[in-house]
């Protein structure tokens, strides 16, 4: 009953820079965002909203990090969503940037200081829909960004009515083994990091999730598990799926 709507505001520098077809970014319209492309989210939110799903609504492409005046539009685009969608029902919430990559070096308290500004941009008109936020990769807690083990280096007690997200490709030598010669579940694999092998259970996924469940009753806030799945064709992915 829920879907995540995503907005691809800024596709990023690189080979993808410049794609028309797929960003949204318009500095000089309105909420700095195309017409053609405002149109097609109003569109999906209310084929959304019309049949009672619940809508996450997100910004799926990374900022300039670094970049003051391009951080201030990105707010603008927050403040303008905010605004336009805040007495549409069956809104669940804002995420503010999905999986956030920060450049290095840089540290959580950045991370979290682009999050206050982007919230604080929100609740200038909408204070009712809570806020999605997760942590990027951070030292000694994770692999990757939106691990459930980097949920306390993201953590803002000053900031109510907040969700705290994370991703369960967990472990990645099994869900992703089908590029990377991953075995059956439940079974042996070996990390790379610890140059050890380790056994894939129920009781193994238990207690990765109990970092999330840890941290939820610890500061009694939701979570939302934001993306969780296994490739089909990998062996014990029913199991694995039923277990997790």
């Amino acid at each position: 009953n829920v879907v995540r709507v995503p907005l691809r505001w800024y596709w990023g520098e690189g080979d993808t820079a410049g794609q028309s077809d797929q960003e949204s970014r318009m500095t000089e319209a309105p909420g700095h965002i195309k017409p053609e492309m405002l149109a097609l989210l109003d569109r999906h939110i209310k084929w959304a909203t019309d049949q009672k799903l619940w809508v996450v609504l997100f910004i799926g492409s990374d900022p300039i990090w670094g970049d003051q005046a391009f951080l201030k539009e990105y707010s603008e685009v927050w403040e303008f969503l905010a605004n336009r969608y805040k007495d549409t029902p069956y809104i669940a919430a804002y995420e503010i940037l999905a999986e956030p990559h920060p450049k290095e070096p840089y540290t959580q308290e950045d991370v979290k200081n682009f999050f206050r500004m982007n919230i604080n941009a929100i609740r200038k008109y909408d204070t009712k829909t809570p806020t999605i936020i997760g942590a990027a990769k951070a030292v000694g807690c994770a692999t990757g960004t939106y691990d459930v083990r980097c949920l306390e280096a993201i953590y803002m007690g000053d900031i109510p009515n907040m969700i705290y997200t994370f991703n369960f490709y967990e472990p990645p030598q099994y869900v992703k083994g089908e590029r990377r010669g991953g075995g059956s579940y439940p079974g042996t694999f070996y990390n790379e990091g610890t140059k050890s092998n380790f056994y894939v259970d129920k009781n193994y996924l238990a207690s990765l999730i109990k970092y999330g469940t840890d941290f939820s009753a610890a500061h009694q806030v939701p979570l939302f598990v934001n993306q969780i799945g296994v490739t089909m064709a990998t062996g014990g992915s029913d199991q694995y799926t039923t277990d997790a």
